[in-house]
């Protein structure tokens, strides 16, 4: 298991959980399932990049925050 996936998957549940949003909040909020959601909090899929982009604009996040790179 990567760390680097850890780091992704904990940053947005905490995230989402920082906005007081129930996994299905987030998924309706969206337009995803919230099978889709849970899946990303597990590592156990990803998704377009419009997606992501939607998903950090919900959230008030950046980017950078959710899905870190390593230089």
């Amino acid at each position: 298991m990567s760390s680097e996936k850890i780091k992704i998957t904990s940053k947005l549940a905490e995230y989402r959980n920082k906005k007081g949003y129930s996994q299905e909040d987030l998924a309706r909020a969206i337009g995803v399932s919230k099978t889709t959601i849970q899946s990303w909090e597990n590592q156990r899929g990803m998704t377009s990049v419009m997606r992501i982009l939607k998903l950090c604009r919900e959230l008030d996040a950046d980017v950078r925050d959710l899905f870190p790179v390593e230089s």
